[in-house]
C-alpha cells in the first residue's frame, strides 16, 4: 500500500501545496496515502470514519479544476476509497471547487468558515476603511514597538527566542478554556522552521511580546499568516503592526498573496448548508453559539476585516454516507464525532485556569476591579444586602453641611455606598459595566487619574457649580440642598458614560443631545419637589463634562495619529544570528 513517510509527504508539499493548512498535516499526527496518479490525501482514520484533511495535494496544485483535473479526480478517488475503506468519509477544511466536485459523489456539504485572502501589492489599507488598523498600527509604534525578521537558521540558533515563543506559545494555549491541539489545530512553531519566516515584535525594552510565522504555500508562491501570539502585557496595535510588516516584507519579497487563515462557524446559516438532513441543519445552526463560549471567531474575523482582505475563499465540510444500512443523520453524528476526537480536546477549566483568569482580568482592568470589589463588600458588610443603615449615611455620606476637612474622604467613600437593593442593582452593577468599557478602550495613563479625579472631586464640582449658586439666587432652598447626603456612583457613570460617547465613529452628537435630553425629562417627571429635581440636576453637568473631556482627548489623538502616519513604519528587517 503506497503509505508515505511524513518527511516523503513534506517533499509532494514543497512542489504541491496549494491549501494554505496543507502545512498543519504535516505537523499533526496524519497519514499520507499516495494513489497511482500522484494525488496524495492526508486522511485520520478511526473505527469505520474516515477524515480527510483539506485537498488532496494534486500534481501542478491546479486552483481551477478544469475537465482534466475532474478525470484525474476519478481515478485518485476510485484507488484511495478503494485502498481506505471505510462507512462514512468526510472532507474537512476544503475550498468550494472540491466541495462542488464532491457532490457529484454524493457527497452532502455545509459552509463552516471564510479564508480571507490580501493582495499584498497594496496591504495596507487607505481610506476611512482602513483607520482602524492604521490607528492600532500607530498606538504600536507611538508605544515604541519594532518589528524584525529572523530566519528559520536563526531561531535554531537562538536558544533565547525559542525560549521567549516557547514561552509566548504556552501561555496563548493555556488560556483557553478547551485547548484543542490536533488534526487542522495543530500548533509547533519549530516545525519545518527553515522554510518558514519568523516575525518577532519587541517593546520599548528590548523585550519579545509577540511574533507571527509566515508559512509558505509553495503550489500557488504564497504565504500564511499563522500563529500570531502575543503575551498578555503586549502593547495596544502589536498585531496589526506585526501583519502590516509581515505583508510588507513578504511583497518586498515578491510574494504577492497572503491567507489571513481560516475563521470558522461565523458564517453558518440556511444557506451554507447542501443536501443535508433537516436534524444536522438544525445542529448547524446551534453549533456556533456553543463554540463561541469558548473561542472568540467573531473577534478574529473582526480583526482580519480591517486588513482589507481582496477575497473572502469559503471553506466546506463534506460528508458521504457509504453505508447503505446507515441513515444519513447518524453519518453526520459519527464524522462530527470523530472530527471532535482528531482534533483533541483538552479542558482545562480549574482552579489554577480560573485564578489565572480572575488575576489576568485584575492586572487588565484594576479600576473595574477595584470598584466592583469594593462597592460588593461594602454593601455586603455595611448595608448586609438591604437599606444603608443610618450611622454609615451620616458619617459616610457626603453632605455640604459635613466639615470641610471630611469631604475629600465622604467625596470618594460616598461613590461605593448605596442606598438599597433596589440603588445598588441600578445604579452600582451599570457603573461597573460603564466603568469595564471605559478602562478597555481608553489607556490606563489617561483613564485611572481621570476615573479617581472623578471619585474624589465630584461632589465638589457639583457643589461649586450647582449648590453654591442657590445659596446666593435661592437662600431658602440653598439650606435643604446643603443638608442632602448622597451615596453612589451615578455621577460618575454619567460622566464615563459621556466620555465614552466620544468612542463612537457616528452620531455620538445626536447619542449625546437624545441621552442629555432623557435625563432631563426623567428627572422633571419624576421629581415631585424643585430641591429633587436640582439635586439630580448634576448627572446632566457630569454628562457634559465626560463627553467634552472625551471630544479633547479625541481631536488630541486625532493628531497625533496624523503626525505618527506621516512617518514610515519600520519595516521588518533580517537580523543575523550573531546578533542574538
Amino acid at each position: 500500500m503506497p503509505i508515505l513517510k511524513p518527511d516523503e509527504a513534506y517533499q509532494r508539499f514543497l512542489k504541491m501545496g496549494r491549501n494554505s493548512s496543507h502545512f498543519v498535516c504535516l505537523m499533526a499526527d496524519l497519514n499520507f496515502y499516495e494513489t497511482s496518479n500522484g494525488w496524495v490525501f492526508c486522511y485520520y482514520k478511526r473505527n469505520d470514519v474516515v477524515l480527510v484533511a483539506l485537498e488532496p495535494l494534486i500534481p501542478g496544485a491546479p486552483t481551477v479544476y478544469d475537465e482534466e483535473v475532474r478525470k484525474e479526480f476519478e481515478i485518485a478517488w476510485q484507488d484511495f476509497s478503494g485502498a481506505i475503506t471505510s462507512r462514512v468519509v468526510a472532507f474537512v477544511g476544503i475550498y468550494k471547487a472540491l466541495a462542488t466536485l464532491l457532490a457529484e459523489q454524493g457527497f452532502q456539504w455545509v459552509k463552516v468558515g471564510e479564508e480571507p485572502w490580501v493582495e499584498l501589492q497594496d496591504c495596507i489599507p487607505r481610506g476611512n476603511t482602513g483607520k482602524g488598523v492604521r490607528s492600532a498600527r500607530n498606538q504600536a509604534l507611538n508605544a515604541g514597538v519594532v518589528v524584525e525578521e529572523w530566519s528559520g537558521q536563526d531561531v535554531s540558533e537562538s536558544a533565547k527566542l525559542r525560549n521567549e515563543i516557547s514561552r509566548i506559545c504556552d501561555e496563548w494555549k493555556f488560556d483557553r478554556a478547551v485547548n484543542l491541539g490536533g488534526f487542522l489545530n495543530a500548533v509547533d512553531p519549530y516545525f519545518g522552521a527553515k522554510d518558514r519566516r519568523y516575525f518577532v515584535a519587541k517593546d520599548k525594552k528590548g523585550t519579545i511580546c509577540a511574533f507571527l510565522i509566515a508559512t509558505p504555500i509553495p503550489g500557488i508562491s504564497s504565504y500564511f499568516l499563522e500563529d500570531l501570539m502575543c503575551t498578555e502585557n503586549a502593547p495596544r496595535g502589536v498585531g496589526e503592526l506585526l501583519t502590516l510588516e509581515a505583508m510588507v516584507a513578504l511583497q518586498e519579497s515578491g510574494i504577492k498573496l497572503a491567507s489571513l487563515g481560516v475563521v470558522s462557524v461565523t458564517s453558518m446559516d440556511d444557506r451554507s448548508t447542501h443536501r443535508l438532513p433537516r436534524s444536522i441543519q438544525l445542529l448547524f445552526h446551534r453549533i456556533p453559539a456553543v463554540i463561541r463560549k469558548f473561542y472568540n471567531f467573531d473577534g478574529l474575523k473582526t480583526f482580519r476585516k480591517r486588513f482589507k482582505p481582496k477575497v473572502w475563499e469559503d471553506i466546506h465540510l463534506a460528508v458521504l454516507n457509504r453505508n447503505e444500512q446507515q441513515s444519513d443523520t447518524r453519518a453526520w453524528f459519527a464524522a462530527l464525532l470523530t472530527l471532535l476526537v482528531a482534533f483533541r480536546p483538552r479542558p482545562q477549566v480549574g482552579a489554577r485556569w480560573l485564578l489565572r483568569k480572575l488575576v489576568r482580568f485584575a492586572g487588565d482592568y484594576p479600576v473595574t476591579t477595584f470598584a466592583s470589589v469594593t462597592s460588593t463588600v461594602l454593601f455586603a458588610w455595611v448595608n448586609r444586602f438591604g437599606n444603608i443603615p443610618s450611622w454609615a449615611l451620616n458619617d459616610f455620606g457626603f453632605t455640604a453641611s459635613a466639615p470641610w476637612q471630611q469631604w475629600l474622604m465622604r467625596s470618594f467613600v460616598s461613590d461605593y455606598l448605596y442606598f438599597d437593593p433596589a440603588h445598588f442593582l441600578i445604579w452600582g452593577i451599570s457603573y461597573f459595566f460603564v466603568i469595564h468599557w471605559a478602562e478597555k478602550k481608553n489607556p490606563a495613563k489617561f483613564f485611572i487619574p481621570f476615573f479617581f479625579f472623578v471619585s474624589f472631586f465630584d461632589d465638589f464640582i457639583n457643589y461649586f457649580l450647582i449648590l453654591m449658586p442657590f445659596e446666593a439666587f435661592h437662600p431658602a432652598l440653598s439650606n435643604s440642598l446643603i443638608m442632602y447626603k448622597d451615596v453612589g456612583g451615578s455621577l460618575g457613570l454619567v460622566t464615563l458614560l459621556g466620555l465614552q460617547f466620544c468612542q463612537f465613529q457616528r452620531h455620538r452628537e445626536v447619542l449625546f443631545s437624545l441621552v442629555s435630553l432623557g435625563i432631563v425629562l426623567v428627572f422633571v417627571f419624576d421629581s415631585a419637589q424643585l430641591q429633587s429635581f436640582v439635586l439630580n440636576l448634576n448627572h446632566f453637568l457630569f454628562l457634559t463634562i465626560g463627553y467634552v473631556v472625551g471630544k479633547v482627548r479625541y481631536q488630541i489623538k486625532q493628531k497625533k495619529n496624523a503626525l505618527a502616519s506621516k512617518g514610515k513604519a519600520p519595516i521588518a528587517k533580517s537580523v543575523a544570528s550573531k546578533n542574538t
